[in-house]
């Protein structure tokens, strides 16, 4: 398996604030030690690597990108019309 074991301590609770008020919480419930199929970490098929610009692009309406759509995501389209309740 790659990657390095290490013995120092690491999060088990994280707590995002936001002008001094809790806004998210992520806390470990359960933490077991055992070891894990290389086969889990494996890339998926088909993944593709992306830079920021592709990535940013991707999500742009047209003429407002780079002009280099990311790889496996349609074109953008206009969001849906809203039919009905007085619209």
């Amino acid at each position: 398996m790659m990657g390095a074991r290490r013995s120092e301590p690491f999060s088990l609770r994280f707590i995002a604030k936001g002008n001094g008020t809790e806004t998210a919480r992520m806390e470990a419930t359960k933490v077991e030690k055992k070891t894990l199929d290389d086969a889990r970490l494996a890339v998926p098929a088909g993944y593709q690597v992306v830079t920021l610009d592709q990535m940013i692009a991707g999500f742009m309406p047209p003429g407002m990108g780079s002009g280099h759509p990311m790889p496996g995501v349609p074109p953008h389209r206009p969001p849906h019309q809203c039919v009905g309740r007085g619209r």
